[in-house]
């Protein structure tokens, strides 16, 4: 994964637990059956378990707003983002395995019914913010750190659930503070979709390497 961010901190293990089963909580009440026997006194216990689990949890949390590049402090909330990818720490990360050799990133996902659009399907904005994860990923390790400037998906086919997913990322162009980095997803063979992604690189990146 990438190097994690200088003033981020590192989340607690037991986070990325809770994390977990945030994650399977959601995906449980997506699918539950409405109107089978005890279906209402569940649904009853579940809203008083979350409503006591998040005050408990209230008394630790930081309300405090960071800015771009903010380090944390004093009442601020914690900062755990260590690049491009949404941590573990986090019920909606892109549970992604992925590795970036010889310039190009490679790597497979695997998304359940969280991230449903259309029945059995991944919603194309999910998609979307894949492929936005997947290329600022691909930028951060291959040392051009660039901001998103736009974001442009070509879909293909629908992009099915609960399915190996494979993907592929390099940077095709580079041009001052632009660079240009492209991608797909597939299933199998099937190419399910493209993105071209137009990155710009912060003016301070510039400067550090004593360039105007």
């Amino acid at each position: 994964m990438t190097e994690r961010l200088p003033y981020a901190l590192a989340p607690p293990d037991l986070l990325e637990q809770l994390a977990q089963r945030v994650h399977r909580l959601m995906a449980r009440m997506l699918v539950v059956a409405v109107g089978e026997s005890g279906f209402e006194e569940d649904l009853q216990h579940a809203v008083r378990e979350v409503d006591r689990l998040v005050e408990r949890l209230g008394r630790h949390a930081r309300g405090t707003e960071l800015g771009l590049g903010d380090a944390p402090s004093g009442e601020a909330r914690p900062y755990y983002v260590s690049g491009a990818l949404v941590g573990p720490h986090h019920p909606m990360a892109p549970p992604l395995e992925i590795e970036t050799r010889d310039g190009v990133t490679r790597g497979s996902a695997s998304l359940d019914v969280v991230w449903e659009g259309p029945p059995g399907c991944v919603h194309g904005g999910y998609v979307a913010y894949l492929y936005d994860c997947i290329m600022g990923h691909h930028n951060v390790v291959t040392g051009l750190p660039g901001m998103t400037g736009r974001l442009e998906v070509r879909y293909r086919r629908p992009t099915p659930l609960y399915r190996t997913l494979h993907f592929e990322a390099r940077t095709v162009r580079r041009s001052g503070r632009k660079i240009v980095t492209e991608a797909w997803i597939k299933d199998g063979e099937r190419r399910l979709s493209e993105a071209s992604g137009l990155f710009i690189l912060p003016k301070d990146f510039l400067v550090n390497l004593g360039r105007d």
